[in-house]
């Protein structure tokens, strides 16, 4: 996988692995550190108690979209659209070996979830679950 012509790729790779290994740590940290009930009192864990977890990694950005980002496939690292969720903020790219973007371009064009179950199998169920797991409530 590591070729002077993928240069780019591997250092592109390697820095959102990173990025995503130190922000799951934080959540960790952060989760640690408000069970931690006997010292939530002590300005060092009171400060920290607050990490907002529940917050998408980037605020600004839609909740679900679709982005280009590094994947591996059939061991070569490739650029790929992949789906971005609050929950999967690093993207995927596949799901049960479906698409997960062309999944949810389905959806997105008004794709009921028994159609999603005909064309992409058990992969489209799963990401319209997600989809229905995100969508804001109606009432």
């Amino acid at each position: 996988m590591r070729k002077p012509e993928n240069r780019q790729l591997n250092l592109d790779m390697d820095l959102r692995k990173l990025t995503e290994q130190v922000t799951a740590l934080s959540v960790d940290v952060a989760s640690f550190i408000r069970s931690e009930a006997g010292r939530a009192h002590l300005p060092f864990w009171s400060r920290r108690a607050a990490f907002p977890d529940d917050l998408p990694l980037e605020p600004g950005a839609p909740r679900d979209r679709i982005a280009r980002r590094i994947v591996v496939e059939d061991g070569k690292l490739v650029e790929a659209e992949v789906l971005i969720t609050p929950h999967l903020p690093g993207g995927v790219a596949w799901v049960e070996g479906q698409p997960a973007a062309a999944v949810w371009r389905a959806l997105e064009a008004g794709a009921s979830r028994e159609q999603i179950a005909l064309r992409f199998g058990r992969g489209g169920e799963i990401v319209a679950a997600w989809a229905a797991a995100a969508a804001p409530a109606r009432g």
